[in-house]
């Protein structure tokens, strides 16, 4: 039946019958029927293929441009062999199989060499590994760019493949991060940063983050409603920057303004040049042309030991302690209303945390110019570096906070309990019976499960030790006999025996 059928040049695919003088079935094809019928090896196929029975297959891209490709390689991919077997097209130039738009020619390309690999059967896992390890050495743009095609055509192997090379580039890696790798805008706004994840299989970790994102929202609306506040109470300004300056300087007419701004605060003063830039919309250079010398404000601040320093308000400002007490108390205008600053912040400290807070309340500084900075700055002798993380603590200085307990937990990573304590100096004063304590296991961590396990096996072994030390203790008699006695009894005398058969 399979030969007249042959012979008539009708085919019959999935209960369909193509006659070849209307739409002419490939010659790879038929040739996987013909040896599918009859059970033959690829050495005999290779013997009765005929030249002219290969065949190729045209695809078209999103372009335009045309691709004459082999047949065995084009049937590799899914979606093109479906496009085949139900409408018979890529015959012929004139009846291209037209990809999808995301396939252009380099793509393609680079696509039908993997396919051109994976379809010969026989090669080992070996072989297949170091040709994708080789294959994926592509940039992170043409790499996103080959999985996304991949995926259009339903060719699985490629998408796992280019999917798993895409997940380690961004393994470990922040949100600012991983836009930097893959050149994403950063178009979401500090709301929508903030929003609650999903949390379906209500993981703790989710929970406690989603948590810390319903506090920072809270504190985000707190912030924006105190600046429309603010907003409502500054009354619109219409002089030009000329009159502001004849009124910083003291020229002109004392106006209504000039004298309810009288009642002002000291430091308010270094705050107008930033009122005045953001009224106006001038530039850094700009602002260095107006801004008088006298226009600059300092902050005195006391240490625990009576020292008391000055630096620039613009510096001080950054510490949210500090801050707080100029706005809430207007403190630090002079050294005689000094802020006194916490037990913990020494003046060598001071030093450092200011020159933290010197560096980071620039604008306009990059990323890897911040990183650069922090990881020289955290290059300091394990004491200091406890200091500066009691002390920037104590001052509200999370992000210098966060930098220190990232290098001291850097420090302790790996090592056992007597390693840190050797790092840190700590004393030893735990007993052996405190050192066996069983761990709390509130998530039911397999490993805690097992060392309190061997902890309670410790502690067994322990007061077994200590019981029969108790009865070996025990079983010594009080001798309550003098020196006299005693060496008598180690000589031999009749004292000594007499003592002897009185104590048997």
């Amino acid at each position: 039946m399979f030969l007249k059928c042959l012979s008539f040049g009708v085919v019959s695919v999935n209960g369909q019958y193509l006659l070849n003088n209307q739409k002419s079935l490939c010659w790879g094809t038929l040739l996987f029927i013909f040896r599918g019928y009859y059970q033959m090896s690829e050495s005999d196929m290779a013997i009765i293929k005929p030249e002219a029975m290969k065949s190729y297959i045209w695809l078209q891209c999103a372009d335009g441009s045309i691709q004459q490709v082999e047949e065995e390689v084009a049937m590799f991919c899914p979606m093109i062999c479906q496009e085949i077997l139900q409408t018979a097209m890529g015959s012929s130039k004139n009846y291209a199989i037209s990809l999808p738009q995301r396939v252009n020619p380099a793509i393609l390309s680079l696509i039908l060499d993997y396919c051109r690999f994976h379809q010969v059967p026989g090669r080992s896992n070996k072989e297949r590994k170091s040709f994708d390890e080789k294959f994926i050495r592509i940039d992170t743009k043409r790499l996103c760019e080959l999985t996304s095609a991949a995926d259009s055509l339903q060719l699985k192997p490629l998408v796992d493949l280019t999917s798993r090379a895409l997940a380690r580039m961004i393994e470990g890696k922040t949100p600012e991060e991983i836009r930097e790798t893959f050149h994403l805008p950063d178009d979401l706004t500090e709301e929508e940063k903030l929003e609650p994840l999903k949390n379906a299989n209500d993981d703790l970790r989710i929970r406690l983050l989603n948590r810390l994102y319903a506090k920072k929202r809270k504190e985000l609306k707190e912030r924006q409603k105190q600046k429309d506040v603010e907003v409502e109470a500054l009354q619109k300004d219409e002089r030009s920057v000329d009159e502001i300056l004849s009124f910083i300087n003291g020229d002109g007419e004392t106006t209504g303004l000039e004298r309810q701004s009288c009642n002002f605060p000291l430091y308010f003063c270094s705050v107008l040049p930033y009122m005045i830039r953001g009224y106006y919309q001038m530039s850094e250079s700009d602002m260095a042309i107006i801004k008088p010398e006298a226009m600059k404000s300092y902050i005195w601040l006391q240490c625990a030991d009576g020292s008391i320093q000055q630096l620039e308000e613009e510096v001080a400002m950054f510490c949210p302690m500090i801050c707080q007490e100029i706005l809430q108390t207007a403190m630090g205008s002079s050294k005689n209303y000094a802020i006194s600053l916490p037990q913990r912040v020494n003046p060598a400290i001071l030093s450092l945390i200011l020159d933290y807070c010197r560096f980071h309340q620039v604008p306009g500084r990059s990323n890897k110019e911040r990183k650069s900075f922090d990881e020289k700055f955290i290059r300091i002798d394990t004491k200091r570096l406890c200091e500066l993380t009691s002390a920037a603590d104590s001052l509200q200085l999370k992000p210098l906070v966060d930098l220190t307990s990232r290098a001291l937990a850097r420090m302790i990573e790996g090592k056992t309990p007597e390693e840190i304590r050797e790092t840190f100096h700590l004393p030893d004063d735990l007993t052996e019976e405190e050192k066996l304590e069983p761990l709390k296991n509130a998530n039911d961590d397999l490993r805690i499960r097992l060392l309190n396990r061997l902890y309670a096996k410790k502690r067994k072994e322990l007061k077994e030790r200590q019981k029969q030390k108790d009865v070996e203790v025990e079983a010594l008699q009080k001798d309550e006999r003098s020196v006299d006695e005693i060496l008598s009894f180690i000589n031999g005398d009749g004292a000594a025996r007499a003592i002897c058969s009185h104590s048997n």
